[in-house]
């Protein structure tokens, strides 16, 4: 089964003709500071996101473990969630039909795009050959993604453009 990943929106910009034209822009210095600052911008996304994940399955019966990977390729960033656990999978994308026979009390502990997690109540009493109505898609995921995006975006902006200020102004005074 292929791994769940939380993928955050992809932050690009453009930075090839910052400090074309003063000669005191420490590009590589910028460049290099850059990369750091939204390197650690990224690891408090992760923490939010990780959290976020934690908070759907606080009261499942096992442990979800959830791993990242924070990707940076040229000018992009991103940010990725992943966990194996064939449960959490199930749930959050759905099924087109399932097997399993739940009991008569049976009250789910996830909702669609709930981020959280109830007791919940009965549970699994079997399985059947022929398949029954599939489970709903929590979605997430995708409510995830939705939440975090403008923030996680604007978190990103701000800290570039404060680099490019700080950088700018200090190449405008080593040109003095």
């Amino acid at each position: 089964m292929a791994d769940f990943s939380y993928k955050g929106s992809f932050f690009r910009f453009d930075w090839q003709n910052i400090g074309a034209d003063m000669p005191h822009f420490d590009t590589h210095t910028f460049v290099y500071t850059m990369r750091y600052r939204l390197a650690n911008d990224l690891k408090e996304e992760v923490g939010i996101v990780t959290r976020m994940l934690q908070a759907v399955t606080r009261t499942w019966e096992h442990d979800v473990d959830f791993t990242y990977d924070i990707r940076t390729y040229g000018d992009t960033f991103s940010v990725i969630v992943t966990t194996k656990d064939e449960i959490f999978w199930y749930l959050n994308n759905g099924t087109d039909e399932r097997y399993a026979v739940m009991s008569q009390d049976f009250e789910p502990k996830t909702h669609v795009r709930t981020i959280g997690s109830q007791i919940g109540r009965g549970g699994r009493v079997g399985f059947v050959e022929t398949p029954l109505p599939g489970i709903e898609a929590r979605e997430w995921i995708d409510e995830i993604a939705k939440r975090r995006e403008k923030d996680f975006q604007k978190k990103m902006s701000r800290t570039f453009n404060s680099l490019v200020d700080r950088f700018w102004r200090e190449a405008h005074q080593k040109g003095r």
